[in-house]
């Protein structure tokens, strides 16, 4: 078989593949492998990101109280990274210890290691065991790269060179390794995908690409392209190729995804909510985000984020068509790299949200090509460091360098926490502005991150194309082929964690507890009594069943954008509120209804639907009109909330900044909303940490941080809190109207 390549090292000096005995993965990069795990051994175990690594210990802790991986709303990615999870939880279990022994959970906001970095903290163990599974798959990714190299002809030279350009990258370590996430495991399905392919192995190209999409979905967009390079005329079929392809996806999609396949699964990984705002990230998003010069740009993709999310989708699936058709129409192991490498770059920057991590789904690609595969390598470099420093820069712009180090921070005491918070104040004063540059007022860390990391991205792309288009020819090597021995222990590990992570929550056995309670009559639907013991709290407050809640309904309205949110999501809130019931014994219908279909249902809207708006606003023609109060008045309610509920007008606006909408001067824009009800920012230290008699009754703590209700004017309307309190101030609150009334939610 030949093919096309250029820019190898050839030298007869180098033992290449091909070229006399082919060379043993671990002697050839056996430095660089173990500078790479001592640089992860020593960051792992003292380092997360509280946003990710709160929901891994998550996991954790409920697998040890038998609740299963989708059970709950937490984990909302697909199974593979669960099962490991899962596995630890088990273990836990078995051997009669806890979730604390992996991390420790403190209430929000409830001293200074909360309010810093978060409900979350791990212990020293448990952060590096979250991190086991990302450093194997670091450590397989460059073993696939190194064997694409020399699959492809290169030296040995130049597969070592491409296995550093990856292993020892520093995005590459801080995901995996600092961060905590898991898109080093979706590159690995990746690059074997790729290995696999370009070998003729058909069915661990399939079963790649499955683990890789159970991991997380991305890995789905270079399905076109994988078929499109066995469908190609040039290419001589057999039934076997189809037989092993097919069989191997299905098999490999079986066994990873089969044992939590669920309605609930589905919904988790489908409706997951955008931590860090609906729009930006790195790539072009980012920077419209940070340049005031086109702000204009960033507002309309925020005003209609679901709208545009929706066109992001179609892009990302017709270039994965496009990738398929370019390599059915040239089926060459070159084209293969460089269509594959194309596909997940365009996937990522025309993502909405191109977070940091995303990069790793194209870095093997580029790697390839700084370490020597393709002419102009210097330029390949310059791609990978243009797309470091600008994920390193993002990365410090986001939160203090020294908060990814809480670990460290809480359990060793070094960085000092005041160190941390030295350096968040000076983020949060503007400090992430360059002071030398002439353009101060405007140049932020995070526009330099986006520029670097696009830059980059481009440059990468332009290599690629350019590697597609040179015509020196050089023999394919001969392909990778694993021996029993090895296909028989990754077998028995994947088999084992799928297992453990499957039926370790199921056989842990929980004691049923039996309560008994003397009640007595409960007059006012605004009374609840609690009877707490020693582990347990009994709460009896009084339920008409004629007011139970048969339908909800969401408002939601591209010409009326959420207040200052920073919970967009890709399906809409009304999803979230979905995926929630089905795990649950509730069974309501949801549904969505914008201005003009609310305004036609509310004059027969029976008063046993909930109205949820948590924009922060609500249409005119509702307030005008009376419509609204009058569905109230005769026994509707109404959940609302988003930033400063009724401080703003209900009028269109052009983006989500509060500061750009229409302040309503004291006054909200609904009659029924008491002026002055909804209070200003305070700090930190006056957090509403008392929980109402409510909120121990159902169970919830809300300690909302920015803004309040005031319970004076609050209770002077015949309202309460159901929330939490400082004193002065509560998180949620009733207020009744009529027969009906609002429950009010501060905060975004």
């Amino acid at each position: 078989m030949t093919d096309v390549f250029s820019g190898l090292d050839t030298s007869s000096s180098v033992s290449g593949a091909g070229r006399g005995d082919t060379p043993v993965w671990y002697r050839s990069v056996r430095t660089w492998l173990w500078v790479g795990l001592a640089l992860r051994l020593a960051l792992a175990p003292f380092s997360a990101m509280e946003a990710d690594v709160s929901v891994w210990w998550g996991v954790v802790h409920h697998a040890t109280l038998g609740v299963g991986l989708y059970d709950m709303r937490l984990f909302s990615y697909p199974p593979v990274y669960g099962y490991w999870l899962n596995s630890l939880g088990g273990v836990l279990h078995w051997v009669g210890s806890s979730a604390r022994v992996l991390g420790v959970s403190y209430p929000t906001g409830a001293g200074s290691v909360s309010s810093t970095y978060g409900t979350v903290m791990p212990t020293i163990l448990g952060a590096f065991s979250f991190k086991i599974p990302m450093i194997l798959a670091d450590v397989g990714t460059g073993w696939a790269i190194w064997r694409i190299a020399l699959v492809l002809g290169a030296s040995e030279q130049v597969a070592r060179r491409s296995f550093a350009w990856w292993f020892l990258n520093p995005v590459v370590i801080w995901v995996g390794s600092v961060h905590g996430q898991i898109d080093s495991l979706a590159a690995f399905g990746i690059a074997l995908a790729i290995l696999a392919l370009l070998s003729d192995r058909w069915g661990i190209a399939g079963a790649a690409l499955s683990f890789g999409i159970a991991v997380k979905i991305s890995p789905a967009f270079l399905v076109p392209t994988a078929i499109g390079y066995l469908l190609a005329p040039a290419r001589r079929h057999s039934g076997r190729m189809w037989r092993d392809f097919v069989g191997g996806a299905l098999l490999s999609a079986l066994f990873w995804v089969g044992p939590e396949w669920s309605g609930q699964m589905l919904s988790g990984v489908l409706s997951r909510t955008a931590q860090v705002g609906p729009v930006g990230g790195l790539e072009w998003t980012g920077i419209a985000k940070s340049l005031p010069l086109v702000s204009t740009i960033y507002s309309s993709l925020a005003h209609h984020f679901v709208q545009v999310t929706r066109v992001s989708n179609w892009l990302q699936i017709l270039a994965a068509l496009a990738g398929g058709v370019a390599v059915w129409r040239r089926p060459t192991a070159r084209h293969l790299i460089v269509v594959s490498g194309l596909v997940m770059m365009a996937v990522v920057s025309v993502n909405l949200v191109a977070n940091p991590e995303f990069t790793l789904w194209f870095l093997p690609f580029v790697a390839l090509g700084a370490g020597g595969l393709w002419p102009h390598s210097r330029r390949s470099r310059i791609s990978v460091a243009l797309i470091s420093f600008g994920v390193l820069v993002f990365y410090a712009s986001l939160f203090a360098p020294a908060y990814y180090f809480g670990v460290a921070t809480v359990w060793l005491g070094i960085p000092a926490l005041s160190s941390v918070l030295a350096q968040t104040d000076f983020l949060a004063r503007g400090g992430a502005h360059f002071a030398l540059w002439p353009a101060a007022n405007w140049m932020r860390l995070d526009l330099v991150a986006s520029l670097s990391v696009t830059a980059g991205t481009v440059l990468g792309a332009r290599e690629l194309w350019r590697f597609r288009a040179d015509d020196s020819l050089l023999v394919k090597a001969p392909a990778f082929a694993p021996s029993r021995g090895a296909r028989v222990s990754v077998v028995a590990t994947a088999l084992a964690l799928v297992l453990i992570g499957r039926v370790g929550p199921a056989l842990v056995r929980t004691p049923s507890p039996v309560l008994s309670a003397t009640t007595a009559a409960v007059h006012s639907s605004l009374t609840v009594r609690t009877t707490p013991s020693p582990h347990s709290v009994v709460s009896l407050f009084h339920y008409d069943p004629a007011r139970r809640i048969t339908g909800i309904l969401f408002f939601s309205d591209p010409t009326y954008p959420y207040v200052l949110s920073d919970a967009g999501t890709v399906l809409g809130t009304e999803q979230q509120v979905s995926s929630a019931f089905s795990h649950s014994k509730v069974k309501v219908p949801v549904s969505l209804v914008n201005a003009t279909r609310l305004e036609k249902l509310l004059p027969t809207l029976p008063t046993t639907t909930l109205l949820v708006d948590v924009t922060g606003v609500l249409p005119e023609a509702l307030v005008r009109s009376g419509v609204l109060r009058h569905w109230i008045d005769l026994g509707g309610r109404l959940a609302f909330g988003g930033y400063l509920p009724g401080v703003y007008s209900s009028g269109p606006a052009p983006s989500l900044g509060a500061t750009q909408f229409a302040q309503a001067h004291g006054r909200p824009a609904w009659s029924f909303l008491p002026r002055g009800l909804v209070s200003g920012y305070y700090p930190v230290s006056t957090w509403a940490h008392h929980q109402s008699a409510w909120a121990r009754a159902l169970n919830i703590f809300y300690p909302e941080a920015d803004f309040g209700l005031r319970t004076p004017q609050l209770s002077s309307f015949g309202g309460l809190s159901v929330g939490n309190t400082n004193g002065r101030d509560a998180t949620i609150g009733f207020l009744p109207v009529g027969r009906g009334g609002v429950l009010i939610f501060t905060g975004s």
